[in-house]
């Protein structure tokens, strides 16, 4: 294994050369043009395919076991708020607020208090009620991270291929 080609042979790293001068090598590349086997193998051909035809390398098929994305529709959920409570709001300085709810509001809570003191208003709870909030439909996005090399490959050993010039 070396860098340096024996002498009358070329590394195969897609050159041109003289097809007058190496008109048997010419034979096997008409073209005039080595192929770059840099980072290639060589693979016996199945019946039907031509001589140093170029494949362009695969990843086999197959799946990602347990790998699935879905959504759900979560719906309303309650409180299981019993009993009459109130509805605390925090108030700030110089504010009036007023406060709406599904349950009888609106509901003033707070005065135009010029202390600069914060206040907590309350708010009357009406009697027993509970609260909701819709949720509605739920999902997330799902991203299967990449894993592995930029190309299938085996173990091998590192080598140049070279080409006789006759």
């Amino acid at each position: 294994m070396s860098d340096t080609a024996p002498e009358g042979w070329a590394i195969m790293k897609g050159q041109a050369f003289d097809t007058d001068l190496f008109p048997i090598t010419a034979t096997l590349f008409p073209d005039g043009i080595i192929p770059d086997m840099r980072g290639r193998g060589l693979i016996g051909k199945e019946d039907g395919e031509t001589v140093g035809a170029f494949a362009e390398g695969q990843v086999k098929s197959h799946g990602h076991d347990g790998s699935s994305v879905s959504s759900t529709n979560l719906g309303r959920k309650y409180t299981n708020t019993t009993g009459h409570h109130p509805h605390t709001q925090l108030i700030y300085r110089g504010n009036d607020l007023n406060w709406s709810s599904s349950f009888g509001g609106p509901y003033p809570v707070g005065t135009d208090d010029q202390s600069g003191a914060h206040r907590t208003g309350h708010i009357d709870g009406n009697g027993n009620h509970h609260h909701y909030t819709d949720i509605g439909v739920h999902g997330h996005n799902v991203t299967i991270a990449l894993n592995g090399a930029l190309k299938n490959t085996i173990d091998h050993l590192k080598c140049n291929w070279i080409v006789r010039l006759a």
